[in-house]
């Protein structure tokens, strides 16, 4: 019975500091869930300033002719994925990835930020075009930027059909959406204004100016819809884990004082019986 003990009190000190830790976890992802919630705001009121502009110039321009509009005939899609740089965040990468599985064939291209994806994409045969690990926390705005320019230019070149982007929708503070937006072809629609506009040199030249801007800011938006996700997924892991540990605890301590109880009994039983035997 000592032995019991003895092993159900080291395992509560075991759960004890796997509690701590878990604990920490969640305060850090927390903050940092804030902090990305925070650039993520920051960013819509960049968004919605370029899509007026973008939005304001089509009815001008020339869509029915515009390859960035109506695409080039090629099949071949690309795709920027983003999955965490680490674990201990739920479902977070398992869902992203199980979506990818159902909506992409293996004649798709994949430029895939973050690092923990294991052997997934090398298992069913997918294309990484990036060979090189890139971490998602190590990127920016120019990184992002870059990337998608040289994406635009193998649209153009008709190397690719589309350009997509694989990421976690971030719906609310609790729900999280495995998703892929195309942003090339871009959707454009001829709308109808009351506003002369002068453009310089044509309003088609404006047009096609602005699709890397909007382009870079899509891919940009998701990136940090990506990082609140990931921080959201790992808080609510690590809630759920310092939750467990406290059930556990709270059994186990039970276990132990049911334990002690018991061994107490059997010493007054053992110690009436040898007073009687006397």
């Amino acid at each position: 019975m000592a032995k019991s003990k003895s092993a159900i009190k080291n395992r509560i000190k075991s759960i004890n500091s796997t509690k701590k830790i878990t604990g920490a976890m969640e305060l850090i992802s927390n903050i940092k869930f804030q902090k990305a919630v925070k650039k993520l705001g920051m960013n819509k009121d960049y968004s919605k300033t370029i899509e007026e502009v973008f939005a304001s110039v089509m009815p001008h321009a020339d869509i029915e002719n515009n390859m960035y509009a109506n695409g080039n005939g090629t099949k071949r899609r690309f795709c920027f994925v983003f999955v965490s740089d680490l674990g201990l965040c739920g479902g977070y990468n398992v869902n992203l990835l199980k979506y990818i599985k159902e909506n992409f064939s293996n004649d798709d291209e994949f430029f895939v930020i973050g690092s923990n994806y294991g052997s997934f994409f090398e298992k069913n045969g997918f294309n990484v075009v990036n060979k090189e690990i890139i971490y998602s926390d190590e990127i920016d705005y120019n990184f992002i930027q870059k990337e998608m320019e040289s994406a635009l230019n193998r649209f153009l070149n008709k190397e690719i059909g589309s350009v997509e982007i694989a990421y976690t929708k971030f719906v609310n503070n609790v729900t999280f959406v495995p998703s892929s937006d195309t942003v090339v072809p871009v959707k454009m629609e001829k709308g109808e204004t009351n506003i002369e506009v002068l453009m310089e040199p044509n309003p088609n030249t404006v047009l096609n100016s602005l699709v890397p801007l909007v382009t870079c800011n899509a891919l940009y938006n998701r990136y940090l819809q990506a990082k609140a996700t990931e921080q959201a997924s790992r808080r609510f892991a690590m809630e759920n884990a310092t939750d467990n540990a406290n059930e556990l605890i709270e059994n186990l301590t039970l276990e132990y004082n049911q334990a002690r109880q018991a061994a107490i009994t059997q010493e007054i039983t053992e110690i009436v019986s040898g007073a009687d035997a006397l």
